[in-house]
Formats: structure tokens, sequence, C-alpha cells
């Protein structure tokens, strides 16, 4: 049997080798300083080559509450667009597009997300960093946010772990403002 990890790096090596293909870029109206440029696939690899940089993956359906709900708070905070540009190479698939929908699956399924929007985080040699499912709010992304940019902390601690003290700073953070 393969591990989940084997085969999910094969898979995106795969994908990377330009046989399936990605979605069409967001066309999205806000400003792209204040908007998450999701890329294509091919985009992605492409600026991979050149530049390697972690990935982030999201899943989501498009008749989704939640999805819409993330992309419109979450997903357009400032600071959180400004993180996921700088430092993934973000990629979006819908599970209504036929040429999306068998890696949705595989990420979905590989992973267990239950629900939507899923986000999958990647480093940039393919390896799983973590992965998370379901509407968060701003403070709530932020850690996966944190833990996957940065190589250090998902080198050397669990993202449980990680979360715990990312909490206990942001505790310690909020008692000193009171």
């Amino acid at each position: 049997m393969i591990r989940p990890v084997l085969l999910i790096t094969t898979v995106l090596l795969f994908v990377f080798s330009g046989t399936l293909a990605a979605q069409d870029a967001a066309t999205d109206t806000v400003p792209p300083k204040f908007a998450v440029q999701w890329l294509t696939l091919e985009e992605a690899e492409t600026l991979h080559r050149d530049t390697p940089k972690n990935f982030l993956f999201m899943v989501y359906n498009e008749d989704c509450t939640f999805c819409k709900k993330m992309t419109k708070e979450t997903l357009s905070d400032s600071s959180v667009v400004e993180k996921i540009n700088t430092q993934f190479y973000p990629v979006r698939f819908t599970m209504a597009k036929a040429g999306q929908f068998f890696i949705s699956s595989l990420l979905v399924n590989i992973f267990s997300a239950h629900n939507f929007p899923a986000m999958f985080f990647f480093s940039d040699n393919f390896q799983p960093i973590t992965n998370t499912s379901g509407y968060h709010t701003i403070e709530q992304f932020k850690p996966y946010l944190i833990y996957a940019g940065d190589t250090k902390y998902f080198q050397n601690m669990g993202f449980d772990d990680f979360k715990k003290t990312w909490e206990s700073i942001q505790s310690s953070k909020n008692s000193k403002k009171s």
C-alpha cells in the first residue's frame, strides 16, 4: 500500500509535469495589492522553477456559503493577502470543473478534509506541511499561514504545538493591552 504522503507527492509531481489542467487564473476585480493573486497550476509551476516557495492549494465548491464567506472576509484581509502573496504560490481548485475534480478529490480524501473550503499547505519540495478545512476567521487562519510560511516552525515542531505557542503569545499580548 502506498503511503498517503508518497501518493500525494507523486500526484503533485505528475500534475506539475503539465499533464493535468488547472483552473483559469481568478479574474478578481479587487486591486491586486488587496487580493490574493490566485495562479493556475501552470503559472505556479513556472514561477516555482525560478523562485521556489511553498504552495497553498485551496479546494472549494462554487455553491459553498462558507467558501464565499471565507473568501470575502478572511482572504481579503490585507495582512492575510500579503502573507499569501509573498510566501506562497496560491492555487485554487473547484470541485465543479472536470479538469480540477481529480486533484481536488485526491487532496480532500487523502487529508480527510471534511468541510469546504479546504486549504492544503505544501513545502517548496512538495512535502505536506499542514491542512485545514472549513471556515476560519482572520485570527483563526493566521497561525496556519505563519506556520506553513516559515520553514523554521514546521521543521522543528508539529502544528498543534505551534498553535499552543501561538495562542499563548496572543493571550499574553492581549493581557498587556488591557
